[in-house]
């Protein structure tokens, strides 16, 4: 689920240029939680100080989804979204190397992305998000069953 998330928002940020508040706004629409937080960075929100990385559990085991993964694998379920979530957060372990790998190749912020109809296009997010997440439980009862 904070795989699917994570994924919006660079789009809503990065993409459209939209700020932390008004994406807040936005996911707050979704039924979210306000991102105001303990922490808050320049513009008053804690996704300012979140970095695009993960933590790696004590064995690199990554907790939760690692053991889905197995265990579906083991069960002969289908995961794919768990799986991918997994593996995404694999990749953000090294945060430092993707930004090593960024400045060697002299990669640019992406440009602001031209969307005739801004509204439709955070409608379409919406519910692929959300489509997304019902994946994510369909596979997981699916797991448990």
């Amino acid at each position: 689920m904070l795989s699917t998330v994570s994924e919006a928002w660079p789009l809503l940020h990065k993409s459209l240029r939209l700020s932390n508040k008004e994406i807040g706004k936005i996911f707050q629409k979704w039924n979210s939680e306000d991102t105001n937080g303990e922490r808050q960075g320049q513009d008053g929100h804690v996704l300012d100080n979140v970095l695009d990385r993960t933590v790696q559990d004590d064995g690199s085991s990554e907790g939760t989804l690692f053991w889905s993964v197995a265990e579906a694998t083991n069960r002969h379920v289908s995961a794919p979204t768990i799986a991918a979530g997994q593996f995404f957060r694999v990749a953000s372990g090294d945060r430092e190397q993707r930004l090593r790998v960024t400045e060697k190749m002299k990669m640019k912020m992406p440009a602001k992305v031209d969307v005739k109809d801004e509204e439709g296009f955070i409608e379409n997010l919406r519910r692929a998000v959300f489509n997304s997440l019902l994946c994510r439980y369909c596979q997981g009862l699916e797991l448990i069953a």
